[in-house]
């Protein structure tokens, strides 16, 4: 999926608008909803995920990995959910909008691969499963946390609440992201 750096610009506003409408209970900006509704780009049904920063903390992160929805429906609906709804932190406030960076990652469809010795670490998003457990992690969160492989999984196996060695038997799915 092609991105150019205007649609991208288009949807980092349209989701700081989100937040601000949810905020102040408002409509969302007439002019910038019919620019996201007609934007080519934006009418793909392709998984995201928003992330809020403050003070380059993480403040939320919520998206799913495929959609049945375009992405002028999911972008909006998932700001609001990362800001609102992600239970491991408080909503946002008025005083957080104004300091709140957002980071938008697309992402391709996932695909399954034979083992997980084909993952390559901060390009590959990792699904996890084994038997009723999931998790997973977007590219960039082992580059980031600074883990090799193994350890990767390992914490995959942990959120997913399956038992501590699953990881070696547990299949997998890759996907890449753009994120901006």
């Amino acid at each position: 999926m092609t991105i150019n750096d205007q649609d991208k610009q288009l949807y980092l506003l349209i989701c700081k608008e989100s937040i601000r409408a949810h905020l102040n209970k408002s409509e969302l900006n007439k002019k910038l909803y019919e620019q996201l509704l007609t934007n080519e780009a934006a009418k793909q049904h392709t998984g995201l995920f928003i992330t809020l920063t403050l003070k380059n903390q993480l403040r939320g992160c919520i998206g799913c990995i495929t959609s049945s929805k375009p992405l002028n429906q999911t972008l909006p609906y998932f700001a609001i959910q990362a800001g609102f709804n992600d239970h491991r932190f408080t909503p946002l406030n008025k005083e957080e909008l104004k300091d709140i960076e957002i980071k938008i990652s697309i992402l391709s469809a996932p695909i399954e691969i034979e083992s997980y010795k084909k993952i390559k670490l901060g390009v590959h998003g990792i699904i996890f499963q084994s038997n009723e457990h999931q998790s997973v992690f977007l590219p960039e969160v082992p580059t980031e946390q600074g883990w090799d492989l193994e350890t990767t999984l390992q914490h995959l196996a942990k959120k997913a609440g399956a038992p501590p060695h699953n990881w070696i038997t547990a299949s997998y799915q890759v996907f890449e992201s753009t994120v901006f």
